[in-house]
């Protein structure tokens, strides 16, 4: 009897044995999968950061731009080449210098003078609005890029019997 219930036992302890080595097989895929999943998250999430870094960037170039003294000085005119002028961020800009905690950054602007429209008539001098357009583009330190957009009006006026050329950007 002893003898006979041996081979039983083999033969189970067989069993169990390749049962626990798919088991574990099936388990190391599923945290591979698991895995490879963590990895592509967290890589998408670092390019989103990036990216809103740049952005980041981009904007407050448009408000520095923006708020800056020198712009009613540097905002171009009808005589200027392509009717464009490129914009200097100044030597106190944080968006154009390396920061401790976003790296190095800096971003580029572009302004364009779209057209030069009349508002309104009168016997002394005419009132026109000029509309220009701000274009900056920012890059941060890893390579990432964004840009935005702001159209700028002005009013300016001009003396009765002046002719504007016809000249748009667009």
């Amino acid at each position: 009897m002893h003898t006979s219930c041996r081979p039983g036992r083999r033969a189970r302890g067989g069993f169990t044995l390749v049962t626990m080595v798919m088991l574990l097989a099936l388990a190391s895929v599923a945290a591979l999968v698991v895995l490879d999943s963590v990895n592509t998250d967290v890589e998408m999430l670092r390019t989103q950061q990036r990216t809103g870094e740049a952005r980041e960037a981009a904007e407050g170039g448009l408000m520095e731009v923006l708020n800056d003294q020198r712009l009613s000085t540097m905002l171009p005119d009808l005589s200027s080449p392509q009717l464009r002028t490129q914009y200097t961020p100044s030597g106190q800009s944080i968006y154009n210098q390396p920061s401790v905690h976003r790296g190095n950054r800096n971003y580029t602007a572009t302004i364009d003078l779209v057209r030069v429209a009349p508002m309104m008539e009168s016997s002394h001098n005419r009132v026109r609005a000029v509309m220009y357009q701000v274009l900056v583009d920012a890059e941060s330190g890893d390579g990432s890029r964004a840009g935005v957009e702001a159209e700028v009006y002005k009013i300016a006026s001009a003396r009765s019997g002046d002719i504007q050329p016809r000249s748009h950007a667009r």
